[in-house]
């Protein structure tokens, strides 16, 4: 065998050689990146995880992850305290005034937040001249008086309707019964109400603000 032809298959040999354990160690280096991976599923328990433009990292917001773990967030403000209910004022409604006579005195009343009249007291089974002004009424207006605990109005009945006047006013007698107490005139316009409160015979030593 000649010389180069020895020395052109040496070459051969070592070149082919040399190309496998290049490949071989091109595979190897693979693998390592493979195994060392982040993303690997052998190694996602064991390395943290880190973010990339091709791969962001995602994490739930403190709220929703509150919300979902079942704890309160320490972002949530605390429920505003209940404020206890606002009762409206009575209102009276029209605005009215009251002069009665009894026994020849003359008394003006006004009426509270609820539309009632002072208390006027007269002798077991007397009776009281009583005028009403609405002042924003007109003149033809109708009030309905009503005695709600017996007696009388101008000596007919327990009710009567009356017609504005001129000036405002409407007029009438309240007659007491003869055993005495509380006689209440209900003064109905419209939808207001008011109540005169007359009481006949001697004043109670109780009145009328003792709670039952």
């Amino acid at each position: 065998m000649k010389p180069k032809t020895v020395l052109f298959g040496l070459c051969l040999l070592v070149f082919a050689v040399g190309l496998v354990w290049w490949s071989q160690r091109d595979a190897d280096r693979r693998d390592v990146a493979i195994t060392s991976s982040p993303s690997s599923p052998a190694n996602a328990g064991n390395s943290p995880t880190t973010s990339s433009p091709e791969n962001p990292v995602i994490r739930p917001d403190r709220k929703d992850a509150a919300a979902n773990s079942g704890r309160p967030s320490s972002e949530t403000p605390p429920p505003a305290p209940l404020a206890p209910p606002v009762w409206p004022m009575a209102s009276s409604g029209s605005e009215a005034t009251a002069t009665v006579v009894v026994n020849g005195a003359r008394h003006r009343l006004v009426p509270n937040q609820l539309g009632e009249f002072q208390r006027v007291y007269v002798e077991t089974g007397g009776s009281v001249d009583v005028t009403v002004r609405y002042p924003a009424a007109k003149p033809g207006d109708k009030i309905i008086a009503a005695m709600q605990d017996g007696g009388t109005l101008n000596g007919k009945g327990i009710a009567e309707q009356f017609t504005v006047d001129s000036s405002g006013n409407i007029a009438f007698s309240a007659e007491t019964r003869d055993e005495g107490g509380i006689h209440r005139v209900l003064l109905t316009k419209g939808a207001d109400r008011k109540t005169l409160d007359i009481w006949g015979g001697a004043e109670s030593p109780l009145k009328a603000d003792i709670q039952p």
